[in-house]
């Protein structure tokens, strides 16, 4: 789930069953779950204001919270501990209000960010992976081949571009991953994960070659790197059409 605030100042996201956060990208950790659960249930009946009841109710499904006797008084101590999170997270804005006699709500200016565009699913994203992958292997026409004692054959690569090549792939891989903050992509957000570590390894010139010409080893990372694009390109399909709701013929 993603929450913002409607100047974009500030951005929150939240994974349903786990204590993991991410303000603005950054990652922290909730003391316990039931603070990350608070907040998610809230605003999941944003505009509504989720009553002390329905809170206690959410939480009694799952896990043990007390006795009903003691329903407000576990319900504060979980919104208190929230906020207490978010404020060390350094998160000063308050996420959640409490609605005197009502129960709970999102803070004025807090709201939902829209479901994800099912039909073009980080297709910005794809095109920037391939980009990069192309001016690396502009990059690496341009430069030499060396070996080393072990005969193993690496590029020749510059520091600063390794590392403009770095920082670029961690900004698109970032975005993927955590806008796939929702329990039933896990499974994907794991492979695309694997698959954007495998190409972090082309486009910071990891490759290296055993005995091989000069003319075979860049014959080789053209063809790997762009099979590397292939493979997380997959892996976003494979969530779109799983996304993506069938029509009626016609």
């Amino acid at each position: 789930m993603k929450l913002s605030c409607p100047d974009g100042a500030q951005q929150l996201r939240l994974v349903a069953g786990d204590v993991v956060f991410w303000i603005d990208g950054l990652e922290h950790r909730f003391k316990s779950v039931l603070h990350s659960e608070l907040i998610q249930f809230i605003a999941s009946l944003h505009p509504e204001t989720a009553s002390l009841e329905a809170i206690f109710a959410h939480f009694r499904a799952v896990y043990p919270v007390g006795s009903p006797a003691s329903l407000e008084r576990t319900i504060h101590k979980i919104v208190h501990g929230a906020r207490q999170d978010l404020l060390r997270a350094g998160l000063a804005l308050q996420v959640i209000r409490n609605v005197r006699g009502l129960g709970y709500r999102l803070a004025e200016g807090w709201r939902k960010e829209d479901e994800i565009d099912r039909e073009r699913l980080f297709r910005a994203e794809i095109e920037e992976l391939r980009a990069l992958a192309n001016r690396c292997i502009v990059y690496m026409d341009s430069r030499p081949i060396v070996e080393n004692a072990a005969e193993l054959f690496y590029l020749d690569a510059e520091r600063h571009v390794v590392q403009e090549n770095f920082a670029h792939l961690y900004s698109i891989g970032s975005q993927m991953l955590l806008s796939l903050a929702e329990p039933a992509f896990v499974p994907d957000i794991l492979d695309i994960k694997r698959e954007l570590s495998v190409l972090m390894s082309y486009v910071v010139f990891w490759r290296v070659g055993h005995r091989i010409t000069e003319e075979a080893w860049r014959v080789d990372y053209r063809r790997e790197i762009a099979k590397c694009i292939e493979d997380v390109e997959m892996r976003i399909r494979k969530i779109e059409r799983f996304l993506t709701p069938s029509r009626p013929p016609g």
